[in-house]
């Protein structure tokens, strides 16, 4: 009775032990995930930041903001083919 109960007792350690293992696995992955959308967070903010900048930039050469909107409206109005 005695030694069956020991032996259970290191079979539920070999599981636990063996569980912690899976566990451990896929923490790393998870890791993996996270590095990975952090580092397509960082290239996606950056490109936005460049298309923020270039865009002021243009705006600066156009004058500033326009409060006048009704080229662009006349632009969008055009067919695509026209438009360059």
């Amino acid at each position: 009775m005695l030694e069956t109960a020991r032996s259970l007792s290191t079979a539920q350690k070999e599981e636990t032990r063996q569980g912690r293992q899976a566990v451990k696995g896929t923490r790393e992955e998870g890791r993996r995930d996270r590095d990975q959308v952090t580092r397509l967070w960082k290239r996606n903010s950056m490109r936005v930041k460049l298309k923020r900048k270039t865009h002021e930039k243009k705006q600066k050469r156009w004058g500033g903001r326009k409060t006048d909107t009704t080229y662009e409206e006349e632009f969008w109005k055009e067919p695509r083919t026209k438009r360059k």
